[in-house]
């Protein structure tokens, strides 16, 4: 009898310290290191063949996430080849003809600053896609994934990161 008492003590006090995982910033981070490189990302800037960078609505894919700083986590995007789809990305070719630019490949880094954020949002429509706003009310990063429980979870930890990360919190409003 004390033999199955002190098993099932054991057992329960496992339990507890799985269940009891904190979430914390860091614990954020490292879940979106793990985790986000099997989505892509739409950063909307993109290198054009001349060099120059211009905004681009497309995805690439996720290469790398690492913690850069406390609530700042930097992803490598790399993009293949693509022929823009917007007149605005229109430069002349060789006979100084307009044509539509021709993008990448292009490898590039952007930094989620959670200081910034100001929604993380998940459309009722594409359950499978994440919006990124920031301070200045722009749309800035754009993820997209097959399993919309993964989205969902990195939806949550990123707006658990605007929240935490949020420095008018402290003021309680």
């Amino acid at each position: 009898m004390l033999a199955k008492i002190v098993t099932l003590a054991v057992l329960s006090a496992g339990l507890t310290s799985v269940q009891a995982q904190e979430q914390t910033v860091e614990s954020a981070q490292k879940f979106l290191e793990q985790v986000l490189t099997s989505l892509r990302a739409d950063t909307r800037m993109t290198q054009n063949r001349h060099g120059k960078i211009s905004p681009s609505r497309r995805y690439g894919d996720i290469k790398k996430v690492e913690s850069v700083a406390r609530c700042q986590t930097k992803i490598t995007v790399s993009y293949d080849r693509h022929i823009s789809a917007y007149d605005t990305d229109m430069v002349p070719n060789q006979s100084g003809r307009l044509v539509r630019g021709e993008w990448g490949p292009w490898t590039g880094a952007y930094t989620l600053d959670a200081t910034k954020l100001t929604e993380v949002s998940v459309p009722e429509k594409s359950k499978n896609t994440i919006r990124v706003h920031t301070t200045d009310n722009s749309e800035t990063v754009v993820f997209i994934g097959t399993a919309e429980s993964l989205v969902a979870r990195v939806a949550f930890a990123m707006d658990f990161l605007r929240q935490k990360c949020d420095a008018t919190a402290a003021t309680g409003f």
